[in-house]
């Protein structure tokens, strides 16, 4: 496998009202992706990251999060970044391309 396209990391990106879009695997739950922040981004987690990457730039172009355009690019050059990794590889491409940390956000 290649090494992941090059996305500039986005910590600076205005995210709006939503925190950090980051994603989370879990590999005791079916290895399965999760978002880092479930408050923010109230998804089911997901035996599949492309499903759940494109619900997250989703919410970030939605009124409730109002992210910058900037954002919400990064978020479409992050989910093209991943290509050819699975698991916690996949996540951390995500997740570097972003500029946040899967630790940020812990839901309550």
């Amino acid at each position: 496998m290649g090494k992941p396209s090059a996305a500039p990391a986005a910590s600076s990106a205005n995210f709006g009202a939503c925190s950090n879009p980051g994603i989370t695997y879990d590999a005791s739950h079916h290895h399965s992706f999760v978002p880092s922040n479930t408050d923010q981004f109230p998804l089911d987690a997901s035996a599949d990251i492309a499903s759940l990457e494109a619900e997250i730039c989703s919410r970030l172009e939605e009124d409730a999060c109002g992210a910058s355009s900037d954002a919400i690019g990064a978020c479409h050059r992050a989910q093209r970044s991943f290509s050819g990794y699975a698991g916690q590889k996949a996540v951390d491409v995500w997740n570097q391309a972003l500029g946040v940390d899967r630790y940020a956000y812990v839901a309550s």
